[in-house]
């Protein structure tokens, strides 16, 4: 997280369950056997797992630590049950509006902030080695009438592809 004249921004790259294999076959980052592959286990027809119930709980005692909490990587099914149990004072601004596999969210505090959808986007250009990957570009207006513009991006992590470099 960071603090920002007095508004603390959260993010977190929850990891989609549908990307586990990096994690169980590959074990690209040693974390097989670690309490992410454990709780790994579906706990509904929609594919909800534990894990995504554990970090929803976890995501819902964070909006009182801040004001903005910016997700990476996140189920269909975690972003609908992160939107119901949000506070009636919180808003979800979602990558997409339809239901999609793997997407980029972030709450906001609307006893805080406006958000202003006529000038924000998700563009899918931002990354032309990893292309459709979104880039959420999200502005804000304060109480106070001040702006802030948010990016949310959950950036390609292979490597061998420039993905860093083009979001630079």
């Amino acid at each position: 997280g960071v603090e920002v004249n007095g508004v603390r921004i959260l993010s977190w790259n929850v990891l989609n369950n549908a990307f586990m294999e990096w994690v169980t076959l590959k074990d690209s980052q040693g974390l097989n056997g670690s309490m992410i592959s454990d709780l790994d286990r579906q706990v509904n027809e929609n594919g909800l797992t534990m894990r995504d119930v554990l970090i929803a709980d976890q995501v819902q005692s964070m909006v009182s630590s801040g004001q903005i909490i910016a997700l990476q990587e996140c189920s269909a099914p975690f972003v609908e049950l992160v939107e119901q149990r949000l506070p009636s004072h919180w808003q979800m601004v979602k990558s997409f509006d339809l239901p999609r596999k793997d997407q980029e969210v972030i709450l906001y505090d609307r006893t805080h902030f406006t958000y202003c959808k006529n000038l924000s986007g998700t563009p899918q250009t931002a990354y032309p080695s990893a292309p459709g990957r979104s880039l959420q570009n999200a502005y804000f207006i304060d109480a106070k009438g001040a702006p802030l513009r948010v990016i949310n991006a959950h950036i390609p992590g292979d490597p061998m592809l420039p993905a860093k470099e083009e979001f630079a």
